[in-house]
């Protein structure tokens, strides 16, 4: 869900550019390589989500700054959401081309993920998150990520990505296919006991701009899919993932979810 307090020109694919492949693995702050495969998914989700966050990264301090990458974008946010993955990308993983495209206050014109997740190296990946790009709006994140965190993020890039389109409606926000009464037993057995029967017992936003399950169900799906796939950072949601549940079960929560009070 979304935090309001804790929960970019453009030929960018911010992650995903023209390197020298390393096959399979990316180097290690000992200097050697270690494979992706032993690097921890769903932690790398929540990096995506709020990096400084999460459990054990390198720079636990949220940036004050704006990303100097981010100024080279169309976006006109500043300070720490400058600096958060999914500010540029998008909780769809699609960039300019989803749901943050043309029109969106969100909009930055930098590329979307889902070709870094279905064809570029994990290598590739792994230098341009952690050496940046000159003259384009991925900054390098030496300084915040150690090599742990990066291959964490690279193992969600490549594993953890989804295309979102194959089950929600852009236009009109809702699941495509939904059993929204086993997502009602779900939500029931799992997540009532945090967030209520109604979805009300936690208020992400603030007093004056309450933002509660529904909310987000209904006005971000695709936040919704991150959040419940690979839980919010920094706190002890878990992570569907984690709890076995496929994509579909996901789908089918935020079905019955997209019920619930808005307000």
């Amino acid at each position: 869900m979304r935090h309001t307090n804790p929960m970019r020109l453009l030929v960018v694919v911010a992650f995903a550019v023209v390197g020298v492949a390393v096959s399979n693995g990316c180097g290690d702050d000992d200097g050697q390589a270690a494979p992706v495969d032993e690097a921890n998914l769903v932690r790398g989700g929540q990096l995506y989500d709020t990096w400084w966050t999460v459990p054990g990264v390198l720079d636990p301090i949220a940036p004050t700054s704006t990303n100097p990458g981010y100024g080279l974008t169309a976006g006109t946010r500043t300070g720490s959401d400058t600096w958060r993955c999914k500010e540029c990308h998008g909780w769809d993983y699609r960039g300019r081309d989803g749901a943050y495209g043309q029109g969106s206050s969100r909009f930055t014109g930098v590329m979307g993920l889902l070709h870094a997740s279905q064809e570029d190296p994990a290598g590739e990946l792994f230098d341009t998150v952690k050496d940046g790009r000159p003259a384009t709006a991925m900054s390098s994140f030496s300084s915040h990520l150690s090599d742990r965190d990066i291959r964490d993020i690279v193992k969600f890039m490549k594993d953890g990505i989804i295309d979102e389109t194959q089950y929600i409606d852009d236009a009109s926000k809702t699941p495509k296919a939904a059993d929204v009464a086993r997502g009602q037993s779900r939500f029931s057995s799992v997540c009532a006991a945090c967030h209520g029967s109604d979805g009300k017992q936690i208020n992400f936003g603030t007093q004056a701009e309450r933002e509660y399950v529904g909310t987000v169900a209904v006005d971000n799906p695709w936040e919704f899919l991150h959040k419940v796939r690979f839980g919010q950072p920094g706190t002890a949601m878990p992570s569907a993932i984690q709890s076995g549940w496929s994509v579909q079960d996901v789908v089918d929560v935020l079905g019955y979810a997209q019920t619930l009070p808005t307000e």
